[in-house]
């Protein structure tokens, strides 16, 4: 997973803006799960996997090339 938001970290912008890839993982966590501060360390299996398939999607959708990919 960081190596996949690494790779969207340098590549792709919100709203004009660079984000780390640190808040690009907060970003995609409130959107999937809730305006709540959520750890991905008590995620289940479900709830990652989940996360990386969101992540792969937008990664698709934005022309992001990930290393993993």
């Amino acid at each position: 997973m960081w190596a996949m938001l690494s790779d969207i970290a340098i590549q792709a912008k919100w709203n004009d803006w660079q984000l780390s890839k640190e808040e690009w993982k907060e970003l995609f966590t409130t959107y999937l799960f809730g305006h709540r501060k959520l750890s991905t360390r008590d995620f289940t299996m479900e709830q990652m996997s989940d996360l990386i398939c969101f992540i792969e999607v937008f990664a698709i959708d934005n022309n992001i090339n990930l290393r993993n990919m």
